[in-house]
């Protein structure tokens, strides 16, 4: 082979390589798993400076994070502008993907955010933009807050035996279209929620038990695919649970009560609030405008008692609107 071809044959090889050096660095590290308090984009968050973390997938060995950059925005729009008007980091030298503490501008209640990331290799080769996440922010303070804890009021019955599970509803109308919903969920008790016939989340024995005197949970759903314009309905059966159930330390304490170590009867809470494609907002809310009734099918919701269910006392539609509650 001359030497003048080999020479040839040598360039194009270094320069091949050298492209392919350049594209496996730029296409070598990508962040992906976006997660905000260690959740996928989630809803209802109630710190006032979420943390964020990601992975990153590399195809080339020992690749190593240089820096990064985070864009958080009130908009999609804003965001795929690489407008970040909640929050833009800048480009910031660390190898740290975990724990990254938000620093921008104060969240509120209900806002909605999105964002995204970019890194840098060892190199300072820039990856392209991840996908973009989001989470949105829950109540933040008690004023936060305009349900009220509603529920039958009443002593536990002598015999201290089981008692039946209370139904609870309300119906409301919506005039707009609607952009977004969500609803904030407890229950001092066991709640199981229902909006326009369907049930909402998929949780058992929500919001589980806590020391009630102190805190008690509550849970966030995004509920937007289940309303409609014109007459909606929320509903939700309501149980004794640990609160005013049996639980492991009845009895145990002589002459202690059986039942209703916590309160006599359970409660709920529920605060729906709903924005309008033009901006209106809102909200549904637990006050003494709802129905209850305690005439329905779950006879008994005990945490060690079991469940009874009578099939004979079922109402078919009470959860959605135009159901007949006069008496309740």
């Amino acid at each position: 082979m001359h030497a003048k071809t080999r020479r040839i044959l040598f360039s194009a090889v270094v320069t091949l390589l050298s492209t392919l050096g350049v594209t496996m660095r730029a296409e070598s590290m990508t962040p992906t798993h976006l997660r905000c308090e260690y959740l996928v984009n989630p809803i209802g968050i109630d710190t006032a400076v979420p943390r964020l973390s990601w992975r990153l997938a590399s195809t080339a060995r020992g690749a190593r994070q240089s820096a990064y950059r985070i864009l958080v925005a009130s908009s999609t729009a804003a965001l795929s502008n690489d407008q970040g008007d909640l929050w833009d980091s800048g480009k910031i030298e660390s190898s740290e993907t975990t724990q990254i503490v938000y620093s921008g501008r104060q969240l509120s209640s209900g806002l909605a955010c999105h964002w995204k990331v970019q890194t840098w290799d060892s190199a300072g080769t820039p990856s392209g933009w991840s996908e973009v996440a989001r989470w949105s922010m829950g109540p933040m303070e008690s004023s936060d807050w305009t349900a009220k804890w509603i529920g039958i009021e009443a002593p536990i019955p002598p015999t201290q035996d089981p008692l039946p599970a209370q139904m609870l509803r309300k119906e409301f109308s919506l005039t707009q279209p609607i952009r977004r919903a969500v609803v904030h969920v407890s229950a001092l008790g066991f709640y199981e929620l229902r909006l326009n016939g369907e049930r909402v989340g998929d949780q058992i024995l929500a919001p589980e038990w806590t020391d009630y005197p102190s805190r008690v949970q509550y849970q966030t759903y995004e509920v937007t695919g289940l309303l409609r314009a014109g007459a909606n309905a929320v509903a939700a059966h309501l149980g004794d649970g640990w609160y005013s159930g049996r639980i492991g330390l009845s009895n145990i304490v002589p002459d202690g009560p059986l039942r209703g170590i916590y309160g006599p009867r359970p409660r709920l809470l529920i605060q729906l609030e709903i924005e309008s494609e033009a901006g209106r907002k809102e909200r549904v809310v637990s006050d003494g405008s709802w129905r209850v009734s305690c005439e329905g099918p779950i006879r008994s919701a005990d945490i060690l008692d079991g469940e009874v269910y009578d099939a004979r006392r079922e109402k078919p539609g009470w959860d959605q609107p135009g159901f007949e509650d006069s008496d309740w």
